[in-house]
């Protein structure tokens, strides 16, 4: 597909480099603001507000659907680029001031809500609806890759030049995505005339009240988000409880990124011999085995889960992200793939405070073991979804 797809081609290299940004950005936005405000409070603002931003989308999205996608992703691009540039210089400066900080964080999460719903409205445009699967799979299988790199070499960019350093790559990787759009062509419908956006809303909400299976999906990642979200916060103490060395964390993570990569080099030929619902069952089943996994006290088992939770993460979220576009109109794109990513956020703070609340009166193993029984429910759902002809591709 990347040698044959020109369109796929530019716009897979264009995803994956403001990706790095997106990484390093991660890692550097959150020590500047620690380093100039000196507030565990104010730096948890930066994930907060990406969690209310994931609200906001729900009606920028539907900008997305009625206007021009490349034009939009272009300008969310390059605001996002001012807003990083802005950063530097006031801090390089010191006149970074806390009010300042926080504006220009609200300001890149605000311009921010417009790149994915537009790069979810693009990809159907360029990828026929039997090529989505596949394309999503590459997508992801880069990522974990990127990801990987990113955050490793955020922490030698910082070291060595400092977090300004990071910040410089995060403002030149915002730069690229509208060069190489201009090498991206598809037909680009725009919904002339008034626009009533609030009605548009309600519309693509409608649409997914009325498709039966869509609904299913959300509320399967609705489950599995709620059940799996603990472990990337709770993993550490589960760590430290059990005196295990200082480097299983590191080690932990690792074994999860490359059973993510492994799953995604021989994910063509799983999802050849099983139909999509077997797939997502298969995928929420390792889920189900490395939370149970986890109560057993043994380092070995500790990797072997993280192992299992990669391929796991990588299975699901491929397939719900390719049958939420397969059976979604292209001009419904960006809606819902927002509503579904509103869904997965509210998801996560939920079982982890849950989580969190048992481990203060029973062992966090336990905990972990119990949300992993709970995962049967999403692997019974998933063989229960029902089986629909796929759509044909309209504009």
């Amino acid at each position: 597909m990347l040698l044959n797809n020109i369109n796929f081609r530019n716009y897979f290299i264009g995803v994956l480099i403001s990706n790095i940004g997106d990484y390093m950005d991660d890692i550097a936005m959150a020590q500047i603001i620690y380093l100039i405000t000196k507030s565990t409070f104010i730096t948890s603002y930066v994930f907060a507000i990406k969690i209310i931003c994931s609200l906001i989308s729900i009606f920028t999205s539907t900008v997305v659907d009625l206007g021009n996608k490349k034009r939009l992703l272009s300008s969310s691009c390059i605001l996002q680029a001012f807003v990083i540039l802005t950063l530097i210089i006031s801090f390089r400066t010191k006149t970074l001031s806390i009010f300042i900080l926080i504006v220009l964080v609200t300001m890149q999460a605000l311009f921010s809500t417009f790149m994915k719903p537009c790069q979810n409205a693009i990809l159907p445009r360029i990828v026929g609806k039997n090529d989505i699967i596949e394309a999503r799979s590459l997508i992801e299988i880069a990522n974990q890759f990127l990801q990987i790199f990113s955050y490793f070499s955020a922490g030698i960019i910082v070291m060595q030049i400092g977090l300004t350093g990071a910040l410089i790559i995060d403002f030149l990787s915002f730069m690229v995505m509208p060069i190489l759009l201009l090498f991206v062509n598809f037909k680009d419908v725009t919904i002339k005339g008034d626009k009533n956006y609030i009605n548009e809303m309600k519309d693509g909400l409608k649409f997914i009240a009325d498709n039966k299976l869509l609904k299913d999906v959300m509320l399967l990642t609705f489950i599995g988000n709620f059940l799996v979200a603990p472990v990337d916060s709770l993993i550490v103490a589960l760590i430290s409880s059990r005196n295990y060395r200082p480097d299983t964390y590191a080690l932990y993570m690792t074994s999860l990124a490359l059973g993510g990569i492994i799953t995604g080099l021989l994910y063509k030929k799983i999802n050849l011999h099983l139909s999509p619902k077997h797939v997502l069952a298969v995928g929420y089943l390792y889920g189900m085995v490395s939370l149970i996994v986890l109560c057993i006290q043994n380092l070995f088992l500790m990797y072997f889960s993280g192992f299992l939770m990669g391929i796991s993460t990588y299975i699901v979220s491929v397939m719900n992200a390719s049958l939420i576009q397969i059976y979604t109109p292209v001009d419904k794109s960006a809606r819902t793939f927002s509503i579904f990513k509103c869904l997965s956020f509210l998801a996560s703070p939920l079982g982890i405070v849950i989580a969190g609340a048992l481990g203060e009166y029973m062992n966090l193993g336990y905990v972990f073991a119990i949300y992993g029984l709970l995962m049967s429910a999403a692997v019974l759902g998933s063989f229960l979804l029902e089986k629909t002809p796929i759509p044909a591709q309209t504009n």
